[in-house]
């Protein structure tokens, strides 16, 4: 297994953007995006390095680098058959699919909490936003009766959720796709946190969040092609650097004994703060299921010791 090597602290203050350490005063722990504080893999870093030797930095095709495609189709394969031709390059994945399927004025629910990319990529075509309330139990078909209308044609869900942690069981998922079914509606499920869950042994994050790489996995290659021409993908009105896909090809081939680290890691470091923010009393926190992330919700004495004081 490949050791984890914390990036030097004047390099994070200097290059960790998205609300990191580059963008808060010394002193301010940035306990925000999901970017960790490790250096990339070794192995990643040489393949890269290879890479830029060639001094060659052309546009890629619209679909997607063949190396790309055929990684990407390789590592999902594990779970069922996919073929490169169904995978397109993405640099944000919800939004290309967002815009793919939800025109203005169609009505979609949304769960709160959740990832604020889901309801600002729905927000920017146009769409009525729904907000239905989520809490860590999960599923709640009477919460979702209760917020739906005629109208709805999209349900958007987060599985693993971020960030509560949770993740929908298969019987969930099939009481949520009988309800959906029968009201006609398209869900739209984010799954970018799936390798996570905590009893799975695979987990993605490679320390690459900069590159701005993704795919999109299509059901079929005529769907994949629709897409990116919808995207603006084939008119080159949208594309992914060639580097970031190679990026993305060299974490697939060499960077799963760092992700593996990485994972282990982090299922120790959630049970950690989870026990150590309960264990003084001031906040309710449990492990996640999936995700590397830990919401910890304010106890009520809290609120009134410290929170409200400072509110009047």
């Amino acid at each position: 297994m490949e050791p984890l090597r914390m990036t030097p602290l004047e390099v994070l203050r200097e290059r960790a953007f998205n609300y990191r350490w580059a963008t808060v005063p010394k002193g301010v722990i940035p306990l925000t995006a999901a970017d960790p504080d490790f250096a990339c893999s070794d192995r990643v870093v040489e393949f890269l390095q290879n890479e830029v030797a060639t001094k060659v930095f052309p546009y890629a095709p619209a679909m997607g680098l063949d190396e790309f495609r055929q990684a990407i189709a390789g590592y999902f394969s594990h779970h069922r058959v996919v073929s490169p031709d169904q995978v397109l390059a993405a640099n944000s994945a919800a939004s290309v699919v967002m815009n793919y399927l939800v025109g203005p004025n169609d009505a979609i629910l949304i769960p709160d909490p959740v990832d604020f990319l889901i309801p600002l990529t729905a927000q920017r075509t146009n769409a009525r936003v729904i907000r239905f309330p989520v809490t860590r139990s999960g599923l709640d078909l009477a919460v979702l009766e209760a917020h739906y209308d005629p109208s709805v044609m999209f349900l958007a869900i987060c599985n693993p959720h971020n960030p509560l942690g949770f993740v929908y069981s298969a019987h969930d998922l099939h009481a949520l796709a009988g309800w959906a079914s029968a009201r006609s509606i398209t869900v739209i499920s984010d799954e970018v946190w799936a390798d996570t869950v905590a009893d799975k042994p695979s987990f993605t994050g490679f320390a690459l969040a900069g590159f701005r790489i993704g795919a999109i996995l299509a059901p079929s290659a005529a769907e994949a092609r629709a897409l990116a021409d919808h995207g603006g993908f084939v008119s080159t009105v949208e594309g992914v650097s060639s580097l970031s896909q190679m990026a993305a090809v060299g974490a697939l081939r060499h960077g799963l004994a760092w992700n593996q680290a990485f994972a282990t890691h982090c299922q120790t470091a959630t049970a950690f703060v989870a026990q150590a923010l309960t264990r003084i009393g001031c906040f309710d926190a449990v492990a996640p299921q999936g995700t590397f992330l830990v919401w910890a919700k304010m106890t009520a004495a809290l609120r009134r010791r410290f929170v409200k004081p400072f509110l009047r």
